[in-house]
């Protein structure tokens, strides 16, 4: 995880950074470095999201643990939503939000 990140973002922007920090101009090795780097993270990545797929597959359980539950859990009735929202006192018609001046 922290490779593809290290190597796809952090890599490239400590190169840059380095440089500019030192007053010379990024030359051309620099950006196919940083180039390099950038490419070699998002591979990592791709190839990390791809086995932890994999490894997501083989675990049925997880996914029957994931979708099994009480109707309404997934997706709370009206009902349900009423109790856990906030009591605020009812509208009064008229009555305007007074003004915040600072």
């Amino acid at each position: 995880q922290y490779g593809a990140v290290g190597a796809g973002m952090g890599g490239p922007l400590a190169l840059r950074l380095g440089a500019r920090l030192s007053g010379r101009r990024s030359g051309r090795a620099l950006s196919v470095t940083g180039a390099t780097l950038t490419l070699a993270g998002a591979l990592a990545e791709r190839f990390s999201i791809t086995e932890a797929g994999k490894q997501s597959a083989e675990d049925p359980i997880a996914y029957q643990i994931l979708s099994s539950g009480q109707p309404g859990d997934a997706r709370p009735t009206p009902a349900r939503q009423a109790s856990r929202a906030p009591k605020t006192p009812a509208y009064r018609a008229g009555v305007a939000t007074p003004e915040v001046t600072g």
